[in-house]
């Protein structure tokens, strides 16, 4: 397989571009993209079967399924990284190895339902969460130890945004 058909694949919206500067209007398309996900997904689950969701998007990729239990593994993770920054600036959150999480026996499962309500409850949280920032709050930032960086909330509040689409690329791949 050619190398720009593999990055492609793995990255079939491109891959994340931070914003250089805070925007109130990019943050607000961020949290329109975080609150219609569900949706979106739901939409995608419709043209899904069985054997759709234990395809894989790319060789060597994850399933269908894996990826909607990584989305709610990861987008929990992320929902209490924003939590905890908000409630204590400068905070250095736990990292966790996606692709471990991802073969475990529970991200191995089929069924995705449980994980989909999870997606469903926790981006309403997020959003009603969100939506009452003031600019200095998403000037907070926590520290992610795996990466040596600290983050803003405005740069992770976009990469989430660009993580929702990146991952609705995938299960795209997965029904085409």
């Amino acid at each position: 397989m050619k190398e720009s058909t593999l990055e492609t694949l793995k990255f079939p919206i491109g891959r994340f571009t931070p914003p250089v500067q805070y925007s109130a209007a990019a943050v607000a398309d961020a949290i329109t993209t975080l609150e219609d996900f569900p949706k979106q997904l739901a939409a995608l689950l419709e043209r899904m079967d069985t054997n759709t969701l234990a395809s894989s998007y790319r060789p060597g990729g994850w399933t269908a399924a894996q990826v909607i239990h990584h989305l709610a593994d990861s987008h929990i993770n992320s929902f209490m990284r924003f939590k905890q920054c908000y409630l204590q600036d400068g905070v250095h959150i736990m990292p966790y190895d996606e692709n471990a999480w991802a073969l475990h026996q529970d991200a191995q499962l089929q069924e995705v339902a449980g994980s989909v309500q999870i997606l469903t409850g926790l981006h309403h949280r997020w959003v009603t969460f969100l939506k009452p920032f003031q600019q200095k709050d998403w000037e907070k930032t926590f520290y992610h130890p795996g990466y040596d960086k600290h983050y803003n909330l405005w740069t992770a509040v976009a990469l989430y945004a660009w993580h929702s689409k990146h991952h609705l690329g995938h299960l795209e791949l997965c029904c085409a």
